[in-house]
């Protein structure tokens, strides 16, 4: 996606019985999308590694954004997105995010 140089470049697609965004040149995720569920965050890109850590999205104050990296296909586990958050490197399922592209956020 970096190397084409298109600064609010993104892939959408259907997702899910809806449309969803599942690459994007720089985005933010808004990890809110699981509602009052725990988001696990796991250490291979196919969720079959060792989960190390969650995030609680329901609330509506701080920690629920985090910086995309990457996005993923596998057999094992459909979509999934690799988010950065205060230093920390993890995988999520892509149906629990939003990939929002940086030119987008007014």
């Amino acid at each position: 996606m970096r190397k084409n140089g298109g600064e609010d470049l993104a892939i959408i697609a259907r997702y899910m019985g809806g449309v969803k965004i599942l690459d994007a040149n720089a985005a933010i995720l808004d990890m809110t999308q699981n509602g009052d569920e725990l988001t696990y965050f796991f250490d291979k890109f196919d969720l079959s590694g060792y989960s190390y850590t969650y995030i609680y999205g329901g609330s509506g104050y701080g920690g629920v954004d985090g910086a995309f990296i990457t996005s993923a296909w596998s057999e094992r586990a459909d979509w999934t997105v690799n988010v950065k958050i205060a230093n920390y490197t993890g995988w999520v399922p892509m149906d629990v995010v939003e990939i929002v592209p940086l030119p987008w956020v007014k």
